[in-house]
């Protein structure tokens, strides 16, 4: 059943709930995921890198007191 006044949704009769089924929205959404996952990525990738660094550097700085 459609709803009035919102293109691209429509309700299910069954349970009642609304589905977008505008399948353009739907791969837009699906590459906004994709993009947001590889950024949540690429900064825990980094995050480990600088704990890797900051242990070198702490590891450089006890070398250099003995």
């Amino acid at each position: 059943m459609k709803i009035k006044g919102q293109p691209g949704f429509v309700r299910d009769t069954y349970s009642g709930a609304v589905i977008n089924n505008d399948i353009e929205e739907y791969k837009l959404y699906k590459e906004r995921r994709k993009k947001s996952i590889e950024k949540d990525k690429r900064i825990e990738q980094l995050e480990d890198k600088i704990g890797r660094l900051e242990n070198l550097v702490d590891e450089l700085i006890r070398q250099n007191k003995d």
